[in-house]
């Protein structure tokens, strides 16, 4: 089902995921990534700027996406009508659960113990198509949230370069 909803190709004909973002993107890696940010850095020194790199990678990522927040933007982004309540059903009630496997080796007994299932609130599913594009389009905003950064996002990765000339963030 994941395949058939023409999401991916929606994405890459509207230009929606950032150009910063370069994870999961045709014909970019983790080298893209690295070259991009050190060819920030020569473009402020050049300047005669002084330069800040912050580097964070988002523990659990992708489970604490909020799903309404994430059904937003996706409206924002033309994803609506029957495709956003299909995206509602596939975010909504995912459930996980631990099963526990005791061997009896004596008389060669198997026990399981299952506790209640708990529905999962936030998160993206892991493992899925669909899940790390999801993702990306929930962190889609960050190079529009702050003047003078210049991002590169991989995936739940983020590099932040603030170029300042001491008075005034520029880039």
């Amino acid at each position: 089902m994941e395949k058939v909803t023409g999401y991916y190709p929606f994405l890459k004909k509207f230009s929606i995921i950032a150009d910063e973002q370069i994870g999961l993107r045709d014909n970019k890696s983790t080298e893209t990534a690295c070259h991009t940010f050190i060819e920030n850095i020569q473009q402020a020194l050049d300047k005669n700027l002084h330069v800040v790199g912050i580097f964070l990678d988002r523990t659990k990522a992708y489970d604490v996406t909020n799903h309404d927040i994430l059904l937003y933007k996706l409206e924002s982004y033309g994803v609506r009508g029957i495709l956003n309540l299909w995206f509602k059903s596939y975010l909504s009630q995912h459930t996980q659960f631990v099963l526990l496997t005791q061997t009896d080796c004596t008389n060669f007994t198997l026990n399981r113990h299952s506790p209640s299932s708990r529905v999962i609130l936030h998160g993206v599913p892991q493992a899925s198509i669909l899940g790390p594009l999801v993702f990306l389009l929930d962190i889609n905003h960050l190079p529009l949230t702050f003047q003078g950064v210049n991002f590169v996002l991989y995936a739940d990765g983020t590099n932040k370069l603030v170029a300042d000339t001491g008075g005034s963030a520029s880039t």
